[in-house]
């Protein structure tokens, strides 16, 4: 009975920390131009051309990450992973890291992807964005994919996981797609 007792702690201390206190706080989804909602996000296929994903990150990081967003379709497949690299900067940075690498390669990735800057605004260019800078952003094509040709029509889900950890660093989120 002890072993089982010890093991029984040993998975507990070794259970992912609970979303509470996780990196990435939300994700939400919403349509170029349009304000995020309460309750499931709804898009018509027929008139969305992309949804814009927006994962809020608590900036408790340092360094150079990557957020990988998990789309699963409404029967629960694998549709897409969405790779975002980003990195904090505060307005105190040194005007030097504002120099630094604007793309970065990524493994299963054939060009470099675009490294979003999250963390306080250091010009006055990024004040004005409209989207609030600790959220790192990806589109996902919604008119002329699979999505509407193939009929995927219902409620999907998005999971956010931070660099290479296997258990999701906050929330699920789920929106639906109608024709």
């Amino acid at each position: 009975m002890p072993i089982l007792a010890t093991l029984l702690l040993a998975a507990q201390a070794a259970a992912p920390q609970a979303l509470s206190s996780s990196v990435c706080i939300a994700t939400t989804v919403v349509a170029p131009g349009e304000r995020p909602v309460r309750g499931t996000p709804t898009f018509s296929a027929a008139r969305t051309l992309d949804v814009e994903l927006r994962t809020q990150i608590r900036p408790v990081l340092s360094g150079d990450h990557l957020l990988r967003l998990k789309l699963r379709t409404p029967r629960g497949y694998l549709y897409q992973t969405i790779t975002v690299p980003f990195r904090f900067e505060s307005a105190s940075a040194d005007r030097a890291d504002e120099e630094r690498e604007a793309t970065r390669l990524v493994a299963g990735y054939p060009r470099p992807l675009a490294v979003q800057t999250l963390g306080e605004p250091t010009s006055p260019r990024r004040r004005g964005t409209g989207v609030s800078l600790d959220q790192a952003t990806a589109r996902l094509p919604v008119a002329g994919t699979s999505i509407s040709l193939g009929s995927l029509f219902g409620r999907w889900t998005v999971v956010p996981y931070l660099d290479d950890q296997t258990a999701p660093c906050g929330p699920p989120l789920i929106f639906e797609v109608r024709d």
